[in-house]
């Protein structure tokens, strides 16, 4: 909803944080390496409640990270974007009329990508809405992918 309280502050909010130093040593054995930053609006302003760096399987071919998927395919990536529930509001319809499921774009060796959706949701307990701001940053390098969100 275009300019529910506190929008302003939300639409100024840093989007850019500093990598983990332990993102740039990658271990196939530990897995790939994404970012994780999660920050909730009250009405006191902004808390990090999540900053931490976390693991996708390298053995695996497709990853699901929020509503993003990631498929690899031969010497590329694919990028999708899956509408579900947990996505949020306004809920988002393909051609087909259905849940939204369409690709994003491919990324191949030493390419940079990006991923962004909000999404508008209501609390279980107090039926308060919250908003959520998702960003995925992927990148392909030559010996491996680093994905941030």
């Amino acid at each position: 909803m275009r300019g529910a309280p506190h929008s302003t502050l939300r639409n100024r909010l840093n989007k850019s944080y500093q990598l983990p130093e332990i993102m740039f040593h990658y271990n196939k054995n530990i897995g790939i390496p994404y970012h994780d930053v999660r920050i909730l609006q009250t009405k006191d302003g902004f808390k990090t409640i999540l900053n931490e760096c976390r693991y996708l399987g390298s053995q695996s071919a497709n990853w699901k990270i929020g509503c993003t998927e990631i498929i690899k395919e031969d010497s590329k990536y694919n990028l999708y974007f899956l509408y579900s529930k947990n996505c949020g509001n306004p809920i988002r319809y393909g051609k087909t009329f259905g849940f939204l499921h369409e690709k994003a774009f491919d990324i191949f060796s030493n390419e940079f990508g990006r991923i962004l959706y909000n999404g508008r949701h209501t609390d279980s307990d107090t039926g308060e809405w919250f908003y959520s701001l998702n960003i995925l940053n992927v990148c392909d390098t030559e010996e491996k992918i680093i994905i941030y969100s």
